[in-house]
């Protein structure tokens, strides 16, 4: 699969799962869907990591953000959950930076 398409399946997730963290704030028992939305997480995390080793450092960082809030939902503490999210987006917009710098330059133009 190529590479663009993998972080976008890994952008779908995390943000598909925020959803479901606000909807958590509302009703207590849509923690089995986040959590559900957090499973899926850590599947393109790995889908993303073997179909593009380069990435799998900064990968490996968020997987440890992405387990942070796992155990927050668990503890039905939603504060640290939170945190942890916004920590996760974070982890994806490096992730994703760090995509584009892997990425080869385009030839220069001859004059």
């Amino acid at each position: 699969m190529e590479r663009a398409a993998l972080l976008d399946r890994l952008d779908l997730a995390v943000r598909s799962m925020g959803g479901s963290l606000r909807a958590m704030e509302v009703a207590a028992d849509a923690k089995r869907e986040v959590l559900r939305g957090i499973f899926r997480i850590d599947d393109e995390i790995g889908r993303a990591a073997r179909g593009f080793p380069p990435l799998e450092p900064a990968l490996r960082e968020m997987q440890l953000e992405v387990n942070s809030m796992t155990m927050a939902i668990k503890r039905n503490r939603l504060d640290a959950a939170s945190e942890a999210f916004v920590r996760v987006e974070s982890c994806l917009e490096r992730v994703k930076e760090e995509e584009r710098n892997l990425r080869p330059s385009p030839p220069a133009h001859r004059r």
